[in-house]
């Protein structure tokens, strides 16, 4: 009996063992798992943490996109005003090639005038002295006239290699602006690279992805707009490009 009370407690005591061991083992499944939920809320923390940082980079760089566009609308604007410069300094030699034509018809016409009264006083060999000395001061104020006008023919080409030096000038500021641009639209690839890449991870929370496309959707909406003033900059471009062709061909034709 003794024996038998003895492995009636063994028995109770093993069922006892076994239970709390399976308890044990039960305690030890939830506690993997929380090791496993902790993990990925660890991974998911890391991943948001690394997206809200290239989020930030990718806000400073627009940011910096769009100071360096504005800018760039500002040498336009610069540019739009030299080249205005330019086209009424054009068009005030045009006006003084205009004057200096027609005072040389008229040089013409007076030396075409003095030369028929000379052959005329040739004609008459009994000249007085009178009109000897007349004569003379004509053909030394024609002579004045003509020197005035070879000085200011002298002049209107000085104008003109100067509004050539200007002309080139402003072609290699609009190279180097183009250029400028060429610089923005590879900001702006890799900035939309950036964007792709900053794609929300699918196991993000609710809340946290919809933070994430909110941000997303505001960058999208930036990197239109960027796009939009490098449209309107290379319209812009186009239209200076095309009036300094047309007033180089009306350089080229004065």
């Amino acid at each position: 009996r003794e024996a038998e009370e003895k492995f009636g407690n063994s028995e109770r005591k093993l069922r006892e063992l076994e239970e709390k061991f399976g308890s044990s083992e039960k305690k030890s499944r939830e506690l993997e798992e929380k090791i496993r939920d902790a993990g990925k809320d660890s991974r998911q923390s890391k991943n948001a943490q690394e997206l809200e940082e290239k989020l930030r980079n990718s806000e400073k760089k627009s940011r910096e996109l769009e100071e360096k566009l504005g800018s760039s609308e500002e040498k336009f604007r610069e540019l739009e005003e030299k080249f205005g410069t330019s086209e009424r300094k054009l068009r005030e030699l045009g006006e003084k090639l205009g004057n200096s034509e027609e005072k040389s018809l008229d040089l013409e016409g007076k030396l075409g005038s003095s030369q028929k009264e000379l052959e005329e006083l040739k004609a008459k060999p009994r000249d007085s002295l009178q009109d000897r000395r007349e004569f003379e001061e004509k053909l030394r104020n024609s002579e004045k006239e003509r020197q005035s006008l070879e000085e200011k023919v002298r002049n209107y080409e000085r104008g003109v290699q100067e509004e050539e030096t200007e002309r080139r000038e402003l072609e290699e500021k609009l190279r180097k602006s183009e250029k400028q641009r060429q610089d923005s639209e590879e900001k702006l690839r890799n900035y939309e690279k950036e964007i792709r890449e900053c794609k929300p991870q699918p196991r993000f929370s609710r809340e946290e992805r919809r933070e994430l496309e909110e941000k997303l959707g505001n960058s999208e909406t930036q990197r239109r707009s960027l796009e939009e003033k490098l449209r309107g900059s290379e319209a812009e471009r186009r239209e200076l490009e095309e009036r300094i062709r047309s007033s180089q061909r009306e350089l080229e034709q004065s």
